[in-house]
């Protein structure tokens, strides 16, 4: 609980800040800022706020706008956060706590203050814990401390920008912030002991912040001039671009046509106006008259008004309209749709045009000259929105890019970036441009070093396959030589050509080599038949290879890697069983997507997990826009309710994956009185304990197999609130209304709205039509004789009425724009309306829809066939109706929906017998399941009773990026021991690290010792493994813009490149004396320079910064 905030106020408070935080041996720290980059001139630290024990916390107020109304007579924030960083954040014996403590530190060390001792980042510990997102703050508050949960939108907090909030409440909010982190790092520090990951957290995870703090901290230098000249360079390329896809003749014809169907479209509208003006009015002759004259203008070419220059002007070719049109339409290319956007229209992206294109086998056909032309445009636009006007936006006052590096941002422990994304920057292959803008600052170089084929390493260890580990340690070109081995010839021939850029097969080889590569890489990251097919093919060369191709390629590798299918194969096992696997550094991976629609598609087990399909394809989804929809009917994009197991409710969520997988086997039925269900061994169910289920935020997963074998008897949820964001745009009274008007009510002629009710058999439902009545805003008649009528005429009600309830009907587009309380007024009118306990119709999806309702309102449903065709139904005691009528035949199948709010959950086990409620049976089929974010949600299933339940279900690269981490760890801390030159590690991107380093620093000596550190990591000491049948390769390379990348020369005077004569050519033929040097080979061929170098270092150059 709060116990105590405070706001320090003078010398004497901060004292006595200070003595808790060394009394307890804990500051937990917080800084609030004015959300301005850090580097920019406009950047203010606004508060800091600390923790020292669970429930205290203090908040010193620095650069805020009310600072001084606050704080005692000569109070100078700087010095006082000096004071606070010397005795605290420096201090070895105090433990710091943070979460994202890589921007803390980043302005504890703009006000040069550093960090000593030891430090814990809450956000990384929840990671290591638990690499599934999310890991914010406030989400792990609103988990395991939901009695604080949405602390930050107390009193619209949020929703106040960082500038403006007041001096008071921002202290309060920041006090919790770091009380709540200290909580939950105790709670996560506990669990990472009791997991034996707490080395792998403090060595790996915290070792890898503090080194990409100081990577964001130094940024990449930006050549602004250079920036500048691009913004101007490329837009003319850009139109170049366009303009040559206007020039297509078939786009000429099409745009021509589009347009002219645009303007008569608009003529129509005019003239439909002028229909409904009379002629014989003096008050429409001037809206006549300027109707008229619009038609002749335009008729006569003649376009003025905006809204008329946009019938004539160019394709859009960005246009979510305009570009489909173009490409599937019969008067544009008419390509085939081979996939649809979360809208559900034909796509036009990236991935899509790639495709397409791989259909068109003649590189000089229309079809194949659009879509390389569209591509290349789309490429363009690329870079300059990314790259050059992108990094115009986030270069800060001091000329540098300060990307920001995720720890935590992918599943598979390799980093992510943003603001801007530093790890996707272009090869120099792509756009050297991009990279020229990255220049080192004056008396600087660049200094590289990029992995070589490091995921491979790492699986030829893991798997212990020959070929590739031989291919290794002799250092040849394992690509290269499995190429030359599939075509028959010798790896010495073929290496011969391939480096002969000169020689007639040299293209030739180069292909060959690049497909063996694509294959393995493949492999590794998980792709598929489909996506290897496209990697391997080169349109514009006119090499199309086919899914059947790929397959066949993936097939032949594994043949000859039979060791490499056998790892496979036991990873899947252990997947199956677990639902996670274990990397190499101890971190697990979890499966909360499924990686394969096809079941040739292979997921392979170093970099991505296997995920597994459960139940069959009569299981049903609530999609937001459809309904109930059958699994095999879902598409990537659409929404379906899911249920959030953070929160303990229901919400709308994007469906990320559809999954259809071919099953023999086992399969288990969840079979009690309220709920029948048959699903694979491996599906995933939310469960909780029975005694636990009135409270849905803390469940736990676990799979059909775990529920059979379980001696423990196990809740699993059928209903759940909804987390309802939609804001109230109709009244309370209007929903009622359409409950009765659902039910009870009915359009007469088209235009008249009518609801009729019994005042004899229902006068309290009349009164409550009346009330309703009366709260509505519109006229209504009311006449009464043996029912009352009412009546609405007003044409705009009955218009909109028309439009959100068609032809009387329930939709989804009127569920999801009720609020929570609004579905359940609906629902209860609904009830009362119809008179039902069992709601009875012959309108199938009216039935289906009355479940979502129910499932909406958090009550749990059944449906089935209530009749059949020729069924024969008595009246009351089977006597006659007062028409003399004896009974009702049944002329079609009528459906029933009952439904309750009692019953919460069905359980694994019988509660009185114990016996088990899990049985076993065998399968032959398809099984499905979609992919949702949060791993859970609803579904609707059919059993053995033919009755249609709802319930909540839950959908079924590590160790390279952690060793290459490492390896980074290890050589930053050398610098700063000053045992190497001191360079300062600038970026991180794909697998390279880039450096700036002084000129002197770049020799034999340096770049032995860091191949030396990072072939091999030293991982025995921290983490009990030792890899040593393989080394890590890496290429070392050198420039003066990160674009330049000169191969590293031996011996080489480096401050020669500093020169205004310096020449790229013949530093290159300098190199060509020492190409095929290895590194592994400097300290037999280069000892005494390697010697020299050393003694010069430790002599003379010791540790030097930037300026």
């Amino acid at each position: 609980m709060e116990t105590r905030y405070t706001i320090i106020k003078n010398k004497r408070e901060l004292k006595k800040l200070i003595a808790c935080c060394k009394a307890t041996g804990y500051a937990c720290c917080d800084y609030e800022t004015n959300a301005e980059p850090i580097y920019n001139k406009g950047f203010k630290p606004t508060i800091l706020s600390v923790s020292w024990m669970p429930g205290f916390g203090a908040s010193i107020p620095l650069d805020h706008f009310e600072t001084k109304d606050y704080t005692s007579p000569g109070w100078n924030w700087k010095k006082m956060l000096k004071k606070f960083g010397e005795e605290v954040i420096e201090n070895y014996d105090i433990v710091k706590v943070a979460w994202n403590w890589k921007f803390d530190d980043q302005i504890n060390q703009k006000y040069k203050i550093f960090y000593r001792g030891t430090c814990l980042d809450g956000m990384l510990a929840k990671y290591v814990l638990n690499e599934e997102k999310p890991h914010d703050l406030k989400s792990m508050v609103r988990r395991y401390l939901p009695e604080h949960g949405n602390y930050e939108k107390q009193d619209a907090f949020d929703k106040i920008p960082w500038d403006k909030k007041e001096l008071d409440p921002l202290c309060h909010y920041g006090c919790q912030d770091t009380d709540y982190t200290l909580r939950l790092m105790i709670f996560f520090e506990k669990k990472l002991v009791d997991l034996g990951m707490y080395s792998v957290f403090r060595n790996l995870f915290m070792c890898n912040s503090r080194v990409l703090t100081s990577v964001e901290k130094e940024g990449l230098y930006l050549d602004t001039e250079f920036n500048k000249k691009l913004l101007e360079e490329y837009k003319p390329k850009i139109d170049a671009a366009r303009d040559a896809i206007y020039a297509l003749p078939r786009v000429k014809k099409f745009e021509k046509k589009y347009n002219q169907e645009k303007i008569d479209k608009y003529i129509q509208s005019i003239e439909d106006e002028l229909e409904e003006l009379d002629y014989n009015d003096p008050k429409d002759k001037r809206k006549i008259a300027s109707r008229e004259q619009k038609i002749s203008n335009i008729k006569a070419g003649i376009f003025t008004t905006k809204k008329e220059q946009e019938l004539i002007r160019p394709i859009n070719l960005g246009s979510p309209v305009d570009l489909p049109a173009l490409m599937y339409s019969e008067d544009g290319f008419h390509f085939d749709v081979i996939k649809d956007n979360e809208s559900g229209k034909p796509s036009t992206d990236e991935e899509t045009l790639t495709n397409l294109r791989l259909t068109i086998k003649k590189p000089d056909s229309p079809k194949a000259i659009f879509l390389d032309k569209l591509l290349e445009l789309r490429g363009l636009e690329k870079m300059y929105k990314t790259y050059i006007y992108g990094w115009w936006e986030k270069v800060q006052d001091d000329s540098r890019l300060h990307g920001r590096y995720n720890i935590h941002g992918t599943d598979s422990n390799r980093f992510s970036s943003a603001d801007p994304n530093m790890q996707q920057i272009p090869k120099t292959s792509v756009d050297p441009n991009i990279k020229k803008q990255l220049v080192a600052p004056p008396g600087y170089l660049y200094m590289s070093f990029d992995y070589s084929q490091a995921e491979l390493r790492m699986m030829a260890h893991l798997s212990g396959d020959e070929t590739y580990l031989d291919a290794f340690a002799k250092g040849a070109d394992p690509h290269l030589g499995i190429a030359a081995a599939k075509y028959g010839v010798s790896i010495e021939e073929a290496s011969k050509i391939y480096e002969d850029e000169n020689h007639p097969d040299h293209k030739l080889w180069k292909t060959r080599r690049k497909q063996a590569k694509q294959i393995a890489f493949g492999l590794i990251y998980g792709i598929g038949e489909a996506l290897l097919a496209v990697k391997l093919s080169d349109p514009k060369a006119g090499i199309i290879v086919t899914k059947e191709e790929a397959h066949k390629e993936m097939a032949e590798f594994f043949e000859k890697h039979p060791k490499i299918l056998k790892f496979k194969e036991k990873q899947e096992k252990f997947l199956r069983k677990h639902g996670y696997y274990t990397q190499l550094f101890g971190t697990k991976r979890r499966l909360p997507q499924i990686y394969s629609n096809d079941k040739q598609e292979v997921a392979y087990a170093i970099r991505l997990g296997l995920n597994f399909p459960c139940l069959l394809p009569s299981s049903q989804a609530l999609s937001k826009t459809k309904g109930w929809v059958n699994y095999e009917d879902l598409k990537v994009g659409d929404e379906i309710l899911a249920f959030n197991r953070d929160i303990g409710e229901s919400e709308w969520q994007k469906v990320e994956r559809v999954n259809v997988f071919d099953y023999d086997g086992d399969m288990i039925r969840l079979k009690t009185k309220h709920l029948d269900v048959l699903s694979t061994p491996d599906h995933r169910w939310v469960v909780t304990k029975p005694n636990k289920i009135s409270k849905l935020d803390n469940t736990e997963v676990l799979t059909s197999e775990e529920l059979y074998n379980s001696d423990k008897p196990y809740a699993i949820p059928i209903r759940a609130p909804h987390n309802n964001q939609v804001k109230a745009r109709y009244s309370d009274a209007y929903v009622a209304f359409l409950g009765w008007y659902l039910t009870d009510g009915h359009l007469k002629n088209g235009n008249i709205v009518r609801i009729c009710q019994s005042n004899t058999a229902n006068p309290h439902k009349v009164d409550i039509i009346d009330s309703i009545m009366e709260e509505l805003d519109v006229e209504f008649s009311r006449r009464e004789k043996n029912q009352v009528i009412w009546e609405i005429r007003d044409p705009g009600f009955v218009y909109k009425l028309n439009r959100l309830v068609p032809e009387r009907k329930l939709n989804m587009k009127l569920l999801t724009r009720l609020t929570n309380p609004q579905l359940s007024i609906l629902l209860e009118n609904m009830r009362l309306g119809d008179g039902w306990s069992i709601w009875a119709t012959g309108d199938k999806t009216q039935g289906e829809l009355l479940q979502a309702l129910v499932v909406l309102c958090n009550n749990t449903s059944s449906m089935y066939e209530l009749s059949h065709e020729g069924d024969i139904s008595y009246f009351k005691d089977k006597k006659p109706s007062k028409y003399g009528q004896e009974f009702v035949r049944a002329t079609k199948t009528s459906y029933g929906v009952k439904f309750s709010n009692f019953r919460k959950s069905v359980n694994t086990k019988n509660t009185y017998n114990s016996e088990n409620n899990l049985t076993k049976e065998k399968y032959v089929g398809k099984v499905w399941c979609p992919t949702v974010k949060s791993g859970a949600f609803f579904t609707r299933v059919i059993g053995e009773d033919k009755r249609y339940r709802t319930l909540i279900t839950g959908n079924c690269q590590g160790a390279a990026a952690n060793m290459t981490n490492f390896g980074a760890i290890l050589v930053y801390w050398l610098m700063r021991q000053g045992k190497l030159p001191r360079m300062l590690e600038v970026a991180t991107v794909h697998d390279a690290a880039y450096f700036y380093s002084k000129p002197e620093y770049i020799n034999t000596w340096t770049v032995f010792k860091i191949w030396d550190i990072l072939r091999n990591p030293s991982t025995k000491k921290y983490f009990g493994f030792q890899v040593d049948d393989v080394d890590m390769s890496m290429d070392f390379s050198i420039g003066r813009s990160m674009a330049e990348e000169l191969p590293f020369i031996p011996g080489y005077d480096y401050r020669k490149m500093l020169q205004p004569d310096f020449s790229v050519e013949e530093y290159m033929e300098e190199h060509k004396k020492y190409k095929n040097v290895i590194i592994k080979d400097y300290p037999k061929l280069f000892s005494k320079e390697i010697k020299q170098y050393e003694e010069d270092f430790k002599g003379k150059l010791r540790l030097h910064w930037l300026p």
